[in-house]
């Protein structure tokens, strides 16, 4: 059994970590950040209502894409209940949304009166992840490709284009610091880096993602992932075609991620303008529109297939993705250990149960994994690049 630490509930397995008499590296180094206020300023809802109602072309002030997470949920109650705007939500169906997620968006909508868009994803997203089990059936790990950047760009593609179509001039984010996504950027990073990547740097990660898979494997496993990863690219660039992400030459490559950054609307970030308080959001969205996710389970809740990202960490390192943020949690003192460890303990367990519902679905014997060879694998191959 992997010793927790004493004051957050890292396990000693996690890679690097040190301890010291019971508490790990972590804890002992940790500092509060101090925000630079010249870099970081909360503009105020008096900004940010003056920014949205400058609006005078269309119906709807804003589109707030919503997943039912209490993010997306609380800035949609906030843009109608608080600032008294009329927003347009908009929420992508990829099969797999958890039920508490949309019971959230539908009360929310209802109880205001808000016009609801559901994309339903493309017959190659669904594709794509079966691709992505197979691929990792035959990785012995949970691959990433299973709840990748497809999402985001669905979600970023439609948004722009339903914007764009309703000359609508604003999108709200609400991308966070606070949260442990690939998407947690400040406005700066999430504008240059998505969508703007150089071709050479396509070709390179392209060539890289074959590497990690393939290296080491014997021949006839080698030959399976091949054949399974060659098949999810053709469906990615089917996706991005059929959906017309936006970028260009960039939509036939597997890695492109759709920048939010486009002339015909702007992002806005809502964090930029309202303090993050996620714990005072769930309070008010439970009391306001019975906002609900599964017990202990209020971080990334609303999509089943994020369960694939926490495994593959928990068996990497004995701590969920989630369990990670939740030790953050804990040594700002935003929650205690105990309720730390019990949101963990519900994470792995829901996590276990998703990941093989899933499997199951799409007819896949499911299998379990055991990654340590895997990630040493990708250790090497990422030094050779």
């Amino acid at each position: 059994m992997p010793q927790i630490c004493e004051k957050c509930i890292v396990p000693d397995t996690f890679p690097n970590v040190v301890f010291h008499e019971g508490i790990c590296g972590f804890c002992l180094d940790y500092e509060p950040i101090q925000i630079d206020p010249k870099k970081h300023i909360v503009k105020g809802k008096d900004k940010l209502i003056e920014l949205l109602r400058k609006n005078q072309e269309s119906e709807y002030d804003c589109i707030v894409p919503v997943s039912g997470g209490k993010e997306s949920t609380y800035i949609l109650y906030y843009m109608a209940n608080d600032l008294k705007l009329n927003p347009l939500a908009y929420t992508v169906d990829n099969g797999f949304v958890n039920e508490h997620a949309r019971n959230n968006i539908e009360n929310v909508c209802n109880k205001f009166g808000i016009d609801l868009v559901r994309m339903k994803t493309t017959k190659f997203r669904d594709s794509m992840i079966k691709e992505s089990l197979y691929i990792s059936k035959y990785m012995n790990r949970y691959w990433w490709g299973i709840c990748g950047e497809v999402c985001r760009n669905n979600f970023r593609t439609g948004a722009i284009k339903l914007a764009t179509e309703k000359k609508i001039p604003y999108l709200i984010w609400g991308h966070t610091a606070d949260e442990p996504v690939p998407e947690a950027y400040g406005e700066e990073k999430l504008y240059t880096e998505f969508g703007n990547k150089k071709f050479l740097q396509l070709i390179k990660e392209y060539l890289v993602s074959y590497h990690i898979i393939l290296y080491g494997r014997s021949v006839i496993d080698a030959l399976k992932i091949l054949w399974h990863k060659m098949k999810y690219d053709y469906y990615v660039v089917r996706d991005s075609v059929k959906t017309d992400a936006p970028g260009g030459y960039r939509k036939y490559f597997p890695f492109h991620e759709v920048s939010m950054k486009d002339d015909r609307v702007k992002s806005v970030f809502f964090f930029n303008y309202i303090e993050y308080e996620p714990f005072k959001f769930i309070d008010i969205l439970r009391k306001e529109i019975n906002w609900s996710s599964p017990e202990n389970r209020e971080n990334k809740m609303d999509c089943n297939l994020h369960s694939f990202q926490n495994m593959d960490f928990y068996l990497r390192t004995n701590i969920t993705k989630d369990g990670f943020y939740y030790s953050n949690q804990v040594r700002k003192g935003i929650i205690d250990r105990d309720k730390g460890m019990l949101k963990e303990e519900a994470t792995i367990n829901s996590c276990t149960e998703e990941t093989k519902r899933i499997f199951e679905h799409y007819g896949i014997p499911f299998e379990e994994m055991d990654t340590n060879f895997a990630v040493e694998r990708e250790r090497k191959i990422k030094k050779i690049f």
